[in-house]
């Protein structure tokens, strides 16, 4: 007894679409209780999200303190502010539990789309007779 098991098209996709989720995972910011020039002698992040006066907010990418000024990049434009106008800074952080969540809502999603898909057509061909 044999089957012969024709292969979806959306088996292509899958992996690649559950690898990318992966690698990119959930991130949120965490407010950093400490001065921006300390954070970044300390930590050293890749970028910052500031919060200014106005309660407006700007994510710097490759922060730096330059005298009394923070400085970064901002999609293509390279910004500067003076450190007092720097409310509250924060900095991502992966989140697990978020990650978590997302993987899971993947796999349940692309579950649920194969089983349409096969209740929908016949992608799985039962040879019963054994040739």
């Amino acid at each position: 007894m044999g089957s012969h098991i024709k292969q979806a098209p959306w088996r292509k996709v899958a992996a690649p679409v559950l690898l990318a989720t992966h690698l990119a995972a959930c991130t949120s910011w965490r407010v950093e209780n400490v001065p921006p020039a300390q954070l970044l002698r300390t930590k050293a992040p890749s970028e910052v999200r500031v919060t200014r006066p106005d309660d407006s907010k700007v994510v710097l990418a490759r922060p730096a303190i330059v005298r009394d000024s923070l400085w970064g990049w901002s999609r293509d434009t390279q910004l500067g502010m003076p450190l007092t106008d720097v409310t509250v800074i924060a900095t991502r952080h992966g989140d697990a539990g978020k990650t978590v969540e997302l993987g899971l809502g993947i796999v349940v999603g692309t579950f649920a789309a194969a089983l349409i898909y096969c209740a929908t057509s016949d992608c799985v061909k039962f040879n019963l007779s054994g040739r």
